[in-house]
Formats: C-alpha cells, structure tokens, sequence
C-alpha cells in the first residue's frame, strides 16, 4: 500500500475501523453498551450519597447534573486511556501494512463517542418522560459537544504519540486521568465551589467545558462562549502536537513496536 492515502481513503479506512469496532464491542461483551450505564449509575449512588446526602452539598439538580457527566466523562476517559496503548496494541499490523499512525486513536475517540450519543439519546427521551424540561439553550450542545471532542482528539493524538517511546507512560495516563477527573466539575458544579477558587478552577479547559455542557442541559442557561474557545484552544494545540510527533517519527514507530 502506497505510503499516501487521499483524504477519502482516510475517511472510509476510519469509518470501516469504528464500525467494526462497534459491532465487536457489542458481540464481545454480554452486556454490550448497558455497562455504560450501570457504571455511571454506580457512580451516581456513591457520589449522591457522599456529596448530596451525607455533605449535603449537592444542591439543585444535582443528580441530573452528576449522571449526564458521569456518561459523558466516561467516552473521555475511555478515548484518552485505550489511545495511549492503542499503537502497542496494534505493532503487528503497524509491521504489516503502512497506515497513517493518527488514525488509531481518531477511531478511539469517534467509537466512544458514538456510545455516548447512545446512551445520551437513551436518558435525554427517559428523562423526558420524568418531567425533565429543557429550554432553547440545548441547541448549544452540539457546539459544547464539539469542544469536548477537539479536547478528546488532542489529548489522544499525543498521548498515542508519546506511549511507543515511553511504554510506563501507560500506567501514568490513568492516573492523570483520577486527578483530572476529581479538578474538571464532573461531580461537582461551580456553585459549590467559594468564589475565591473559581479562577483557579477555570484554569483547566474541561472544568469550563463540563460547566458549558450542564448549563445547556440541565440548568437552561447558554455556555460561555469565552472560556470554551479557550478550551477550544487547548484542544488544538494538543492535537497539534500529537499530530506532528506521529508524523515526524511515523516510520520510526513499526520499529520501535517490534
């Protein structure tokens, strides 16, 4: 296979290797993608009770906030975690047949985020059914959607770049994923932060994106606009990079996988 695909190639080579993947995870695991809402859902008991009952902290819309987090944190956390080994997992291919390295961990992130979409679009018609309203502003979630998704491509690319060169880099990206996780307002909303810290907070691009994404969900307010082109930001200077390491060690990546 010539060592230059057209961008159409590219484009079907990306779509063929989601749905296969798809169909394989739902074969594969007899659960198929109802995992992806039992664990969220676990999450959602332990943290309601800790933070909602016990601390009493959680305030209004808590749960709803939480569990629309949760899921979504999930198809992030999934992408980053499974791009950081995907290029290890796949040497054998990498050694058989040329592909543009970026493509792995681009299926990742587009794989889980068709799951997520799933099961969004699962709790979005429940929730409907009790009582949960939404206003005009949800028509900003594709918009937010985005932003998470640039974030997720970034962070992926490098750390899919980073791995073959550093293979204990690998038991270092869950970990920074814990901390990111516990800083980002998944389980929290910024209401319940002191003002004093908020700056701080805001200091990290997925805070700003996960407040953008319950605002337009749960709370009917707009996102802003500010802090998510800020994040916007962020999420292409990662994949700007990750983009340049996997081109500028492209053929040195079969080698080092061998």
């Amino acid at each position: 296979m010539s060592n230059c695909l057209g961008f159409f190639q590219i484009i079907h080579i990306i779509l063929t290797m989601v749905k296969s993947r798809l169909k394989t995870d739902q074969v594969k695991f007899y659960m198929g993608y109802s995992w992806w809402v039992i664990e969220p859902a676990l999450g959602l008991l332990v943290y309601y009770v800790f933070i909602g009952l016990l601390l009493k902290r959680g305030g209004v819309k808590y749960i709803e906030s939480l569990l629309f987090s949760l899921i979504l944190w999930k198809a992030l956390a999934v992408s980053i975690r499974s791009s950081s080994t995907i290029l290890i997992k796949k040497h054998k291919l990498l050694n058989q047949v040329y592909l543009p390295k970026y493509i792995f961990p681009i299926v990742q992130v587009i794989t889980s985020g068709a799951k997520y979409l799933i099961i969004f679009s699962a709790l979005f018609i429940i929730s409907l059914f009790f009582g949960m309203t939404y206003t005009v502003n949800i028509l900003w979630l594709p918009f937010v959607l985005f932003v998470f998704m640039t974030l997720a491509i970034g962070a992926s690319l490098l750390v899919s770049a980073i791995t073959p060169f550093v293979p204990d880099f690998k038991h270092v990206v869950p970990q920074l994923l814990q901390i990111t996780f516990y800083g980002s307002g998944v389980i929290f909303n910024a209401s319940m932060i002191p003002k004093e810290y908020l700056p701080l907070l805001k200091l990290n691009p997925l805070f700003n994106c996960f407040e953008a994404y319950k605002n337009v969900i749960v709370f009917g307010r707009p996102p802003d606009f500010e802090t998510l082109f800020i994040s916007l930001t962020v999420g292409i200077c990662l994949g700007l990079a990750g983009f340049f390491m996997l081109f500028k060690f492209d053929k040195e990546y079969p080698k080092l996988l061998r």
